[in-house]
């Protein structure tokens, strides 16, 4: 990994699987607008996108809701069930393990107010150098902008810079920043449109980043 110098992980789907409790969230928010709850596989193809998205596409246009009233209530849940059931993917400790020499940073499109709480929560703010939640930039992914900020703090050039995640979002990204990006299909993220995003690297599990020939 030496010839790297900054690695940048999504938070959700990538580094943490916390589907089960944005998914638990969302359905508590939809019964107390009176709404029936929805499958939690439904639920993950929003995740990724910002929580606007996630709460307009769980209650759904259709309905006519106040989705500003409906982030509020899911806001309240989620604050107090952060940690329920959120944990590190199986392989990604030993991953961070291996890479603890080579810089490392967090960019997500979740705000900071659920992120940070999170990685202190399961004690991983040493791993990183940084840790940018929806408000460090103006723009979020897709938009390049958070990685090139990230990257002049840093000190990174393009060719030593590396993004891994499990949507297209983070493909799209990275590739708008001119960096080196890695899908994983073991997230939230649909198999099929991370692979037609035509990441450079490509894995199945958190233990194969480890075999990465970067």
């Amino acid at each position: 990994m030496s010839e790297l110098s900054l690695i940048i992980f999504d938070l959700d789907g990538t580094l943490i699987d916390s589907r089960r409790d944005i998914a638990d969230c969302v359905n508590w928010t939809l019964q107390e607008m009176d709404l029936d709850p929805i499958p939690h596989e439904h639920i993950y193809q929003y995740v990724g996108h910002g929580v606007r998205t996630l709460i307009e596409g769980a209650v759904g246009e259709a309905h006519g809701h106040d989705y500003d009233s409906a982030m509020k209530i899911f806001d309240r849940h989620y604050t107090a069930h952060l940690l329920d059931h959120t944990r590190l993917y199986p392989g990604m400790a030993e991953v961070l393990q291996q890479w603890q020499h080579t810089p490392m940073a967090v960019i997500t499109n979740k705000p900071q107010r659920y992120t940070d709480p999170i990685i202190d929560g399961l004690k991983l703010r040493k791993c990183f150098a940084a840790v940018l939640g929806r408000e460090a930039c103006p723009e979020m992914k897709p938009h390049p902008q958070p990685i090139l900020h990230l990257m002049e703090q840093i000190g990174a050039a393009e060719k030593q810079t590396l993004i891994i995640g499990d949507t297209e979002v983070d493909i799209e990204a990275g590739r708008r920043a001119g960096i080196k990006t890695c899908g994983v299909l073991f997230g939230f993220g649909r198999a099929e449109k991370v692979k037609a995003a035509e990441p450079d690297y490509l894995v199945n599990r958190p233990e194969d980043l480890l075999d990465l020939k970067l």
